[in-house]
């Protein structure tokens, strides 16, 4: 068994948010499932 575990950062290389998949399953998941938790701009 495999697994990835997808990153959001800031700016600085602190994380913001983390997740863990199966090793198969595609990065775009994972991109999508983090890309709604990206910090509003103000």
């Amino acid at each position: 068994m495999n697994t990835k575990l997808h990153a959001l950062g800031d700016s600085q290389g602190r994380p913001l948010n983390l997740l863990v998949t199966a090793g198969q399953v595609s990065d775009y998941i994972g991109a999508r499932a983090l890309h709604g938790n990206l910090p509003k701009d103000e």
